[in-house]
């Protein structure tokens, strides 16, 4: 049989299935696996993981329900869940959701993960989190995690949440993604204790 390349070129193929694979520019097009037997799918996309931590402020002041965890009593940054996306502005699909942390100590260990399109102002560790409207349009979702550890020896816990399947699109400028850990009951943490969150991702 007889395939024109997008190059514009006649070429003879064999009985074999063949995938033909295209580009605008920098941006991969979706391939195309054909027969001749005229049976034809689509397919497109990639799969990403990004993990993002941080440590705690050296105190183990106890957590009250909805109060921020972050990186400083008085300077935080937000949790930056870098290059999600393909591209600025990208889209795709959360998948799944870990949140982690060097404690093994799960009593009240139920935390809050927001995720944002778009940088926000970050808030102080044991201070309550306000929702603000100033942040709706680039709020994606909230997710809510119990920790839970191993048997004997065990130096850390997790939650993972699978088969998410919520959309998202970063903001124009940005690949990323941004997250905001809030306590959902009265936890006391380590001194210096590490947080991380890892998410799957499928992207357009």
């Amino acid at each position: 049989m007889k395939i024109t390349t997008p190059d514009g070129i006649e070429r003879e193929m064999d009985e074999r299935p063949y995938i033909m694979v295209g580009f605008s520019g920098a941006t991969p097009m979706p391939f195309t696996l054909g027969t001749t037997g005229n049976l034809q799918t689509t397919a497109g996309g990639i799969t990403n993981i990004v993990r993002a931590a941080f440590n705690r402020p050296t105190d183990t002041t106890p957590y009250a329900a909805g109060d921020a965890v972050s990186n400083s009593t008085s300077a935080p940054t937000i949790l930056t869940l870098a290059d999600v996306a393909r591209v600025n502005g990208g889209t795709g699909i959360i998948t799944d959701l870990r949140l982690s942390t060097n404690n093994p100590a799960t009593t009240n260990a139920s935390f809050k993960v927001i995720l944002f399109n778009d940088v926000i102002a970050a808030v102080n560790d044991n201070a309550a989190y306000p929702q603000l409207w100033a942040n709706d349009a680039k709020r994606i979702a909230s997710f809510d995690l119990t920790l839970q550890t191993g048997g004997a020896g065990s130096d850390a816990a997790s939650a993972t949440l699978e088969q998410i399947g919520r959309t998202f699109k970063c903001a124009p400028a940005t690949r990323n993604l941004y997250a905001v850990i809030v306590a959902n009951a009265a936890y006391t943490p380590a001194s210096g204790q590490t947080f991380a969150v890892t998410l799957g991702t499928a992207n357009d």
